[in-house]
């Protein structure tokens, strides 16, 4: 289910109003069009929490971590990662971390976080 189609609109954006309207909080990882296995769904939960609470930094911190030891299930995070890292006005430095999560990897394997670039018209190099 394609629950936003307006490439104008941010994933950032679309977390935000979901995270303001808790009845409706289960969508958030429908749009990510994937089904997230229970370990990246911890980490991506924790994140979406403490943006809820205001902590940005609280979740780029559980975010960094989980990109930097768990192979599994990447694609999930740097999706996320590359959404709040928007949302704040840092993608430069979003886009320079995938670009070297992906150096050594085929784009083909990431769908998400390909999607997520170009929705926000970034391009890895």
């Amino acid at each position: 289910m394609n629950l936003i189609s307006n490439k104008t609109m941010s994933q950032f954006g679309f977390v935000a109003c979901f995270l303001y309207q808790p009845e409706k909080s289960l969508p958030i990882f429908e749009y990510l069009e994937c089904t997230v296995p229970n370990d990246a769904t911890s980490d991506i939960g924790f994140a979406v929490n403490e943006i809820s609470k205001g902590n940005i930094q609280g979740a780029l911190k559980r975010l960094n971590h989980a990109m930097d030891n768990k192979t599994d299930n990447l694609d999930a995070l740097l999706s996320v990662y590359l959404t709040v890292m928007s949302g704040i006005g840092r993608e430069k430095e979003a886009i320079e971390r995938i670009d070297a999560f992906l150096k050594d990897r085929s784009p083909v394997d990431f769908p998400l976080t390909m999607k997520s670039l170009h929705e926000k018209e970034l391009f890895v190099s």
